[in-house]
């Protein structure tokens, strides 16, 4: 929700500095047949026109329910404009009905106070809602080829699934996933707890209900990613709702990364630049959805992208998942995958540190004497005076020193051989 201005000279609106005028709606979504209840506040006593325009395209900027947006006027009654007067406060309370062909819109609701000179040139007021998005609060269902599964059950929060992505804002909300900095859009400012980059090889594969594709079952192989809502309010309030508007999931091979920043809107199919193609997109079917569980703490659904939709990509392949939600109104959104408790992939641990050092002793391993870190720090001690007939004992300490992180919250390492490369192999 925002206000704006007009320029005469321009002959356009521009954001305006005076943001105490608003308009808002009742809930972020509706069906046919619901009145959406409006309030606003203008000017006391002023004639404010209200109008509701059919939202076909978020604009140059990417994002639904701004002042760039590509408007019509298609649809049962999004032609006729009408005017209320304010009252001694300025508060105005009015209404619109939603129609049969409003099924899975996108609607801008337009507020202008009439200026001195007769015109509706004064300052505007805007916020979006959608009617009938595919309500999934109670129930699963698909949309666009991805499976919604409904769920309460399971832990969440970042302690107990690994997180990829978390984002927050009031209203609207947008982020997608990355190790790049700064932190983008709507992300969670702590990039190591909430947001980082995701490897192919850690989305599970599963079957479309969710059980592990294990060869036990027919059917096609999904990709499994879990979001968990916080949303205000108890299930079956309308606090309790949130529209995911956008979903769209991208792949980069390993030369890329996983720190990249978006080049350009999430409005095409190039967000991140060539290279790196958009796999998976909602497209224009905003889901429903709903918090089963004021807060945090319990995950709210599984969903499921068919595999077929990633067979470009490698397991050491990057996944980008930008999202965005309106209806917005507490903590943060997110989406994360699901392991096994207390397994540890092989390979699945990004940007691992490993610690080699080298030690040499010529006192029958009495004194040790540092000669490098390897990748890491040069050696700390200067290099012994050997004589002749001495004997040269060494050992090499490998350590594990990477940090725990949100795609694996306890790294685990295993050395399976070593081996000097002017004598044997003495490990194992």
């Amino acid at each position: 929700m925002a206000t704006y201005t007009y320029n005469a000279d321009t002959g356009m609106y521009v954001l305006s500095a005076d943001q105490s005028f608003s308009v808002s709606t009742d809930q972020p979504d509706y069906s046919p047949g619901q009145t959406v209840q409006i309030t606003a506040n203008f000017d006391p006593g002023s004639t404010v026109q209200l109008m509701v325009a059919h939202d076909i395209g978020a604009g140059a900027d990417g994002i639904w329910g701004t002042a760039d947006d590509v408007l019509s006027y298609d649809l049962t009654g999004t032609v006729l404009p009408w005017t209320v007067t304010a009252g001694a406060t300025g508060a105005i309370n009015a209404s619109w009905f939603v129609n049969p062909d409003a099924l899975g819109q996108s609607f801008e609701l337009v507020a202008v106070q009439q200026a001195a000179d007769g015109t509706f040139t004064g300052p505007v007021a805007m916020t979006s809602f959608t009617d009938s998005a595919v309500d999934l609060t109670t129930a699963s269902g698909t949309v666009n080829n991805a499976v919604f599964i409904n769920t309460a059950a399971g832990p969440a929060g970042t302690g107990n699934f690994s997180a990829f992505l978390g984002i927050q804002n009031n209203g609207t909300e947008r982020g997608y996933n990355t190790d790049g900095a700064p932190t983008p859009l709507d992300d969670k400012s702590v990039p190591s707890v909430h947001t980082g980059s995701l490897l192919l090889n850690n989305v599970p594969l599963v079957y479309a209900d969710g059980h592990a594709f294990d060869g036990s079952k027919s059917g096609p192989a999904y990709r499994e990613f879990i979001l968990d809502i916080n949303q205000s309010g108890s299930l079956g309030s309308g606090a309790s709702d949130i529209t995911l508007n956008a979903l769209q999931i991208y792949l980069a091979d390993q030369s890329k990364g996983g720190a990249l920043l978006a080049t350009g809107p999430f409005t095409g199919t190039a967000a991140f630049g060539a290279g790196v193609p958009l796999v998976y997109n909602l497209g224009d079917n905003p889901v429903l959805l709903s918090d089963h569980a004021s807060g945090s703490g319990k995950f709210d659904y599984k969903i499921l992208i068919p595999d077929s939709d990633f067979a470009g990509g490698t397991d050491s392949s990057f996944v980008y998942l930008y999202s965005q939600f309106s209806g917005a109104n507490a903590g943060f959104e997110e989406f994360g995958v699901s392991a096994p408790s207390g397994t540890t992939t092989t390979g699945s641990t990004p940007d691992a540190v490993v610690g080699i050092d080298k030690q040499i002793s010529i006192d029958g391993g009495a004194t040790w004497l540092d000669q490098g870190l390897f990748g890491t720090a040069f050696g700390s001690d200067t290099a012994p005076t050997v004589l002749v007939g001495s004997t040269i004992n060494y050992q090499v300490l490998v350590t594990n020193n990477t940090t725990p992180n949100a795609l694996d919250l306890d790294p685990k390492m295993a050395v399976t051989s070593l081996t000097d490369l002017n004598g044997p192999t003495l490990l194992p």
